[in-house]
């Protein structure tokens, strides 16, 4: 995909992250207030195209999740955009003063929040990358080569895993991701809508399998029992916004087992 489609799927969505406080795992991406979301966007899209030009690979979810594999030895990493405290590491802002037994004082102005992009290697133990970001149309080059920079120092530092530069496909959907669509809809459009009564039964409970098809929802928990919903008109939208094109087709999910 090209700078353009990834700015575009960056972009569109932004309308899906509310649905993800009913996600069972954090999936990171950009979280900025409304006012700030012109310059986050531009700022995402120099980003964009300095990785590009580093030989990255790029990929953005349907969840807005950035999905990056460095040119050195394929490592995956994944970005993050938001308002974060301005301390890393907690212990650094503690300032004892008196005896060893008085108490800690410590100043709240290095928790107060400042907009950061942090990127991590997606492997076991790694630690966030933070990076302030200033806020400045157009955005500063030397702030994003910086950035890509950064993040070639950091895979140049790891030994080559075959077994962990494994980064996650984006066109891989999950029960999860379903679950979560669904509990944003019936929570959008409350007892007026048919999965309101379905989120609140044991269907969402490690059902084995969920098929979308004609506007039609139906869960499967074995061959004899199911559950079948009708989707409202904005509940399909919302469904159309994270399966696009392919909501035209029946689209069956399974669980891994």
């Amino acid at each position: 995909m090209n700078i353009e489609g990834l700015s575009r799927a960056v972009r569109r969505a932004k309308k899906l992250r509310p649905a993800l406080v009913f996600h069972s795992r954090q999936v990171h991406g950009i979280d900025v207030p409304h006012d700030k979301e012109q310059f986050v966007f531009s700022f995402i899209k120099m980003l964009f195209k300095r990785l590009k030009a580093k030989d990255f690979n790029i990929q953005v979810s349907p969840w807005g999740e950035i999905l990056l594999t460095a040119p050195i030895h394929d490592i995956p990493l994944t970005i993050s955009v938001a308002y974060f405290p301005k301390s890393g590491n907690v212990e650094k802002t503690f300032k004892p003063y008196g005896t060893p037994t008085s108490p800690i004082k410590f100043h709240m102005n290095a928790f107060q929040p400042e907009l950061q992009l942090r990127f991590r290697v997606l492997r076991n133990s790694t630690k966030w990358q933070s990076f302030p970001i200033q806020c400045s149309i157009p955005p500063s080059v030397e702030q994003t080569e910086h950035i890509v920079e950064q993040m070639l120092l950091r895979c140049a530092g790891l030994l080559p895993n075959p077994d962990l530069n494994k980064p996650p496909d984006v066109n891989d959907v999950e029960i999860a991701d379903v679950l979560a669509l669904v509990r944003y809809c019936a929570a959008m459009n409350g007892e007026t809508s048919g999965l309101y009564s379905l989120v609140r039964s044991d269907f969402m409970m490690y059902p084995n399998a969920i098929v979308i098809e004609d506007k039609r929802l139906t869960f499967v928990k074995s061959e004899c029992r199911y559950a079948e919903r009708l989707l409202q008109k904005n509940e399909h939208k919302v469904f159309k916004l994270f399966f696009g094109a392919l909501l035209e087709k029946r689209i069956e999910v399974r669980i891994d087992r």
